[in-house]
């Protein structure tokens, strides 16, 4: 019974026939139609495998199909090559360094500047090369302007773009990002704000948000998410300008 009432719903609301959704029609060069969707494609070996809509497979030569079911299927592979993580693969390493010509000192307080960049590593482990590619990045960071009376932290954003046009199969690539500058105030427990601490900790970074965009020979135009640590998005969202802050 409760298999009989899931059914039943999986049909009023459409879940049932997704698949049927994905069948399309394909024209042979000597203009013969068939529905069918494909299954996947051996971009060395040019044969692409479809599914009738009888349910029935077969693998063919791409060639056998017009020229927009061949932009079609390569596209096919293209964008389940670049949608998936064990495809096309992306990790962040946080690079940190002092910045000597940003330090400054007064009778007051220190201040010691860190550059915080990132080396962005992409791998395709797929058999399809990616171009027509574009690469942006947001790094979110804060400063802490320590003031008499309290501290006001900024939020600031660095957004930048990297030239990355190509990538081909079975190859990585490393990338790096411009950095961003944060202080910490040395400051001397004479001073009312400090609250007699010293090493007080005014900057930080948060993490680092990349997006690639994908144009593909149709023109269509898809886009990729990635962020370090993972959990960025849950408290930051995709910056089209940045905000500078601090010594920025």
């Amino acid at each position: 019974m409760k298999y009989l009432v899931l059914m039943i719903y999986l049909i009023a609301t459409g879940v049932g026939t997704l698949g049927a959704t994905q069948y399309r029609d394909f024209t042979s060069t000597d203009g013969k139609v068939i529905q069918a969707m494909v299954k996947s494609y051996d971009v060395n070996k040019k044969m692409v495998t479809i599914e009738r809509d009888n349910r029935k497979t077969m693998k063919v030569p791409i060639t056998v199909f017009s020229e927009a079911d061949q932009i079609y299927i390569r596209e096919w592979e293209l964008l389940r090559c670049f949608s998936v993580e064990r495809f096309l693969k992306m990790s962040a390493q946080r690079k940190q360094s002092d910045n000597d010509n940003k330090s400054s000192s007064d009778s007051y307080q220190t201040l010691k500047v860190k550059d915080t960049r990132y080396e962005i590593r992409i791998e395709n482990r797929s058999t399809s090369s990616f171009s027509g590619l574009k690469l942006e990045y947001c790094i979110y960071y804060e400063q802490d302007e320590g003031s008499p009376g309290g501290n006001v932290t900024d939020q600031g954003v660095f957004c930048g773009d990297i030239p990355f046009d190509f990538i081909g199969s079975k190859s990585r690539t490393t990338l790096k990002t411009k950095a961003v500058s944060t202080y910490m105030a040395e400051v001397s427990s004479g001073v009312i704000w400090t609250d007699g601490r010293e090493n007080v900790q005014r900057g930080g970074v948060h993490g680092l948000w990349v997006r690639i965009y994908m144009t593909l020979p149709s023109g269509e135009e898809r886009v990729r998410d990635f962020c370090f640590p993972s959990s960025l998005n849950n408290s930051r969202t995709w910056a089209t300008s940045s905000i500078r802050v601090g010594m920025n």
